[in-house]
């Protein structure tokens, strides 16, 4: 079990540097129900982590996963070269030094839903985040093709979706914690989201790009 949880770990950490489903909790949080929206919303990111890892186990991915065909490697290729441009566009669009970021347009919308909203929300952004996805993806696969009991697979993907979901929840505890003594604390979150979520998902779209290069290029060669 010890060697499944360590594989799963870093597609956990995939997940967890997503800046976006962070900020849009953050933003949450500072609204008048942010309290049992933010609930709702870690439930459905949680849900879909585990959703989509089940499914993808199910599906039997293991070993596309780990031994990928050549049309397989040749959709991997793809997958990399849009997340190596994608995180050319992060990188340009990030705040320059001295410039004012702005809030997304979208964070005016959290203040009107209520919990079910809030919790497809979450379950959207983990599906729709090809980044995630692609980890969640993944992870399933080493879930289906590991050799641990049923017992252990699920205390194993019971870590990685909690490891996946630190990011979103530290914001929550903080609140229930502090109580409305965390809005400063949330505030100043929420500018340094904005300021510096655009280059760290850049870094993490470059260094999913070159794991699944790794992958790929050595199938397109010898399959």
């Amino acid at each position: 079990m010890t060697g499944l949880i360590s594989d799963l770990l870093p597609r956990a950490a995939v997940v967890a540097v997503s800046p976006l489903p962070v900020l849009a909790v953050v933003l949450m949080l500072l609204t008048d129900r942010g309290r049992t929206n933010s609930l709702a919303y870690l439930g459905g990111w949680a849900g879909g982590m585990a959703g989509v890892a089940v499914i993808a186990a199910l599906a039997g991915v293991g070993e596309v996963a780990t031994h990928p065909s050549r049309p397989v490697a040749s959709v991997m290729l793809v997958v990399a070269v849009a997340f190596i441009v994608g995180a050319v566009v992060e990188f340009r669009r990030r705040p320059r030094r001295g410039e004012q970021h702005v809030s997304p347009w979208w964070a005016k919308l959290l203040h009107r839903i209520g919990p079910g909203q809030a919790f497809g929300l979450g379950v959207f952004l983990v599906v729709v985040n090809a980044k995630d996805a692609l980890a969640s993806i993944d992870a399933g696969g080493q879930l289906e093709a590991s050799t641990a009991s049923p017992a252990a697979k699920l205390v194993a993907l019971a870590v990685f979706v909690a490891v996946g979901s630190l990011p979103v929840l530290a914001p929550i505890g903080i609140s229930f914690a502090i109580g409305d003594g965390a809005d400063a604390t949330l505030h100043r979150w929420r500018s340094s989201l904005e300021r510096h979520g655009p280059l760290a998902v850049a870094i993490v779209l470059v260094v999913v790009a070159i794991a699944l290069l790794v992958q790929a290029v050595p199938a397109l060669r010898h399959g």
